[in-house]
């Protein structure tokens, strides 16, 4: 049986994209006190490593990329900020 975190870790290279660094990027609610954000690797999910995203970050495979001026839905609709901005970070050196 294949769980999400070895799913995860099979990764090559991960990259998350945003729209906007400063405002929210891999931020989360935190759940003990819902007026504080918290950052992605503050997060307890992050630290005890549930999905294996701490592992990609560990090993330098996780790639945290934002664009000035893409709206988030662009990330979905426009193949060319895809093929601009994301490709050439998933390219292995």
């Amino acid at each position: 049986m294949c769980t999400r975190r070895a799913e995860y870790v099979l990764f090559l290279r991960c990259v998350f994209a945003s729209f906007d660094y400063s405002v929210s990027f891999c931020r989360f609610w935190n759940i003990s006190n819902p007026s504080q954000l918290l950052n992605m690797s503050d997060t307890p999910e992050f630290l005890q490593d549930s999905f294996g995203l701490k592992t990609l970050y560990d090993s330098q495979r996780l790639v945290l990329h934002s664009v000035d001026g893409v709206l988030h839905q662009d990330w979905l609709d426009r193949a060319d900020i895809f093929t601009q901005h994301i490709l050439p970070l998933l390219q292995l050196q």
